[in-house]
């Protein structure tokens, strides 16, 4: 059944219920019509149509549906390149499920090659060297520092630091 006559079918059935009541052999057939539908053959459409019917609750935004939303529209507002943009992207990773922390940082890795851990925070966090970080980024170290004390000033969260050791979120 697509879901147009999914839609009729439910439509209907709202119809019928109104009329007879729930209990009246008129609504019997019908949902009888309804359980043919295999749950197999039910699409993410088919519960867009219960939901936009009103017979499945509508799920309440994830945080990270949300933190990706803002951050979009930031986006469209003030530039990729701006300083809210970071600040929202960086509030998408602080709500981020650890299994999208994970792909993300799998993909940085094949993107971009992150260097190696020179070691931890208290709290586990990997530490890297500036120098391989400047390296990485084809920037002299001074620039690289300047970056690390932006970000900081941009997200107001103090980046864990020794010396040329920083930790990058």
């Amino acid at each position: 059944m697509n879901v147009e006559q999914f839609e009729e079918l439910l439509v209907t059935f709202q119809g019928i219920v109104k009329e007879y009541g729930s209990k009246s052999k008129e609504t019997e057939q019908i949902l009888n019509e309804i359980a043919k539908l295999d749950s197999q053959d039910m699409t993410p459409e088919h519960i867009a149509v219960m939901r936009k019917l009103g017979m499945l609750p509508t799920p309440a935004p994830s945080s990270m549906s949300l933190a990706l939303a803002a951050y979009q529209e930031i986006i469209k507002t003030f530039g990729e390149d701006s300083p809210e943009a970071a600040v929202a992207f960086l509030n998408i990773l602080e709500v981020a499920p650890p299994e999208f922390l994970e792909a993300a940082d799998q993909v940085v890795e094949e993107m971009f090659g992150m260097p190696t851990s020179i070691g931890v925070t208290e709290d586990g966090t990997p530490l890297f060297s500036l120098n391989d970080i400047a390296e990485k980024l084809d920037i002299s170290v001074d620039d690289a520092t300047k970056k690390m004390f932006e970000l900081e000033t941009i997200t107001g969260k103090k980046l864990h630091y020794e010396g040329q050791r920083f930790s990058v979120h």
